[in-house]
């Protein structure tokens, strides 16, 4: 049972990667914004990239913990 689960999480993970992998370079071509910092400096825009494409499971528990605190009554 866990290592089914495992295997599920690794594949929706790389769901992740491969659907980012190949979604950003026609966002960053449609935004002026990006393609021209993407053009004056590769290395951050390629390093930002990666941050984000490992890191973007971590955007579940952000919005559950943001949406949770902004209910609080204090």
């Amino acid at each position: 049972m866990t290592t089914a689960l495992a295997i599920t999480a690794l594949l929706l993970y790389l769901a992740g990667i491969a659907t980012l992998a190949t979604a950003l370079p026609g966002a960053i071509r449609n935004h002026p914004t990006a393609q021209h910092l993407a053009d004056t400096n590769p290395t951050a825009v390629a390093l930002l990239l990666a941050l984000v494409t490992i890191a973007w499971p971590l955007t579940i528990p952000y919005a559950l913990i943001s949406h949770l605190a902004q209910r609080s009554n204090r």
